[in-house]
């Protein structure tokens, strides 16, 4: 039962990666994951159960994701380390899940848009601060920083899956967001991104 659910939501996903959320019905997942007719309904009635599993499924497999890359374990020494741990993040996710986070940029748009948009809901589609937590302490960067550092890693996830950098696996680009998001944040130890004192 578990797998089908999963099958679902993975069929879900690649239908909103190649269609968009508003050729999302259960009739097309149906038809993609060659599942018989009313499968789907079966366990999601409406379209908004419907992506509220697919919402769920890309937050398991970011999480997923997140664990096995050891990114809430990471133990930068600092700022430019961490910022190449960040990137490697990053550039895994580019590599491997694009579909996925076209699929997850849609959605957000969707929820965002929706009239009594689920805030739990759209918090599951984006990446969690609880993530960087370990990795800032770790290279002594204030936590104070993790938000912006968000806004920044959503930037460049939102570049690759919906903006200029669509396809891309690699770019310059988020270094140097990173770093700037970095450099301009206080160092809990008193001294700059790279270990000068300011």
């Amino acid at each position: 039962m578990e797998d089908r659910r999963i099958l679902i939501a993975d069929t879900a996903i690649a239908v909103i990666a190649d269609v968009g959320v508003r050729g999302l019905t259960h009739r097309a997942v149906d038809a993609a994951a060659n599942l018989a007719t009313g499968s789907t309904s079966y366990y999601a009635r409406s379209k908004a159960q419907l992506v509220s599993l697919t919402v769920e499924r890309l937050a398991s497999l970011l999480r997923g994701y997140t664990e096995h890359t050891a990114l809430a374990s990471a133990t930068p020494n600092d700022g430019g380390e961490l910022v190449k741990t960040l990137r490697g993040w990053l550039e895994g996710l580019y590599a491997d899940y694009q579909g996925e986070l076209r699929s997850r940029a849609a959605l957000i748009l969707e929820l965002e848009q929706s009239e009594g948009a689920d805030a739990d809901l759209l918090r599951e589609a984006l990446v969690s601060a609880e993530d960087l937590a370990g990795p800032l302490k770790s290279a002594g960067i204030d936590s104070d920083t993790a938000p912006a550092l968000l806004v920044a890693l959503e930037g460049c996830l939102w570049e690759h899956s919906a903006g200029r950098q669509l396809g891309a696996t690699k770019s310059g680009t988020d270094a140097f967001l990173l770093e700037s998001v970095l450099s301009s944040h206080h160092h809990s130890g008193g001294r700059g991104l790279f270990g000068l004192r300011r």
